[in-house]
């Protein structure tokens, strides 16, 4: 005792609300704890170990222990780093004049930090911008909400966490139960855009991973195109210790590219890793210059779509159903359909056979170097094909050498060159023209 003043210091065991930490309370020559008149002006304690305050560690930094005689409470407040899960993060416990921690009357009522700087949860990066962790008393657990980013495999996002009032990430007993993000905002994957729509970013503790799922929106080359990501259930984008495995999805609308339309039926549009480019197979019909034909883009090991680098790389379009171009009946037997970069056009080539009325009549559409049928800028340019095979008309026999049916525009199929007819056994020269 001195100057009127009682003064405590040393070592000490703080206890409350089932916490205990150790403290100390200065020295002599600087004592925590003063008493003056019947009334204690002042506690200040010096925490400087590690504790641990309803299940969350806390190495404490810079950071203060304090009563506040004047709320008539105990405050704490400062930096400190906690982990989740192993995952180091450094958080701030508020300020002197709005501290993070108040004890009254024993009992813990507030705990709330805001998140400080990036941290890491299964690989992936949680980058805060107004990113708050609090403790919720009534369900005894960490809550944390708000704004930030996420970065992994390359990639990253804008992203919430929830609110206040519907927090996105609880963490109960040392384990992260739930990470709920919310997406709103455009972003690219992989070298595509996704603009969510209905549409889920979730971490999935029992599979130890995250996954997206719901509808999105992107483009092609600028022509916009409706997907699907699965359901929460089966979602078709998942990502495992913080790499994208998946980005599977499926085409929901028609879609247009290079002046066609693409109707899909089963048309499934994914992420080749390997190849790090997007690949689209299944069934679609196509219409082009008011012509329609069911065709398919391979299967998931030989895609008939790629695209890459933000461009179409090529389409290779499977043909086996019997269709028409310009009312000609057309049976394909060895038919390829593909895009052209290089001039933005389609082209057709191959083996078919074609009807002439109730004959049939064995053809073929061209070659890779000169393809029959080429599609450029909504109209279709020209259709020839070569016929070098016998056939008949209406009971009359061809033997042709060099005939050729070809269409241009109009409504009619012009049939050209050189072949005999059979009449009565006998063979005449003819020339179509």
């Amino acid at each position: 005792y001195r100057r009127g003043f009682y003064e405590m210091y040393g070592a000490t065991t703080v206890t409350f609300d089932s916490e205990s930490v150790d403290v100390v309370m200065g020295d002599a020559t600087d004592p925590g704890l003063i008493y003056e008149n019947g009334s204690i002006n002042q506690i200040n304690f010096d925490v400087t170990a590690d504790f641990s305050l309803k299940g969350l560690s806390i190495s404490p930094e810079s950071f203060g222990f304090e009563w506040d005689g004047t709320r008539s409470y105990f405050k704490m407040f400062g930096t400190l780093k906690s982990d989740i899960e192993g995952n180091e993060i450094s958080l701030i416990l508020g300020d002197n004049a709005d501290p993070g921690v108040i004890i009254e009357s024993g009992v813990l009522e507030r705990f709330m930090m805001t998140v400080n700087a990036d941290f890491n949860f299964k690989n992936i990066t949680f980058s805060p911008d107004d990113l708050t962790f609090i403790y919720n008393k009534t369900g005894d657990l960490f809550e944390m909400y708000g704004a930030l980013s996420t970065s992994f495999d390359g990639e990253s996002l804008d992203v919430t966490l929830g609110d206040e009032s519907s927090p996105g990430f609880k963490y109960v007993n040392g384990v992260v139960e739930s990470i709920n993000f919310g997406v709103t905002a455009e972003f690219t994957m992989k070298g595509i855009k996704f603009n969510p729509q209905g549409f889920g970013f979730d971490y999935d503790k029992v599979g130890d991973q995250f996954k997206m799922f719901g509808t999105i929106k992107s483009d092609i080359e600028g022509n916009e195109i409706d997907l699907s990501l699965g359901t929460e259930e089966d979602p078709g984008l998942i990502i495992e210790n913080g790499v994208v495995i998946a980005i599977n999805m499926g085409v929901t609308a028609d879609f247009e590219f290079a002046h066609m339309t693409f109707k899909p039926s089963d048309l499934t549009f994914v992420y080749n890793s390997s190849g790090d480019q997007y690949e689209m197979y299944g069934d679609l019909d196509l219409t082009f210059d008011s012509e329609t034909l069911s065709v398919n883009l391979g299967t998931a090991s030989e895609p008939g779509f790629e695209y890459k680098n933000g461009r179409v790389e090529s389409i290779d379009i499977g043909v086996t159903a019997d269709f028409k171009l310009k009312d000609l009946e057309i049976k394909p037997t060895d038919l390829t359909f593909i895009y052209q970069r290089t001039g933005a056009k389609y082209e057709m080539y191959g083996d078919i056979t074609f009807k002439i009325g109730s004959d049939e009549v064995t053809a073929n559409l061209g070659t890779d170097s000169d393809p029959g049928m080429i599609f450029e800028n909504e109209k279709i340019k020209h259709i020839n094909i070569g016929v070098t095979t016998e056939f008949k008309i209406s009971g009359l026999k061809i033997k042709a050498t060099d005939v050729g049916v070809d269409w241009s525009s109009g409504s009619f199929f012009h049939l050209y060159g050189d072949a005999d007819l059979s009449i009565a056994n006998d063979d005449i020269d003819a020339d179509f023209g």
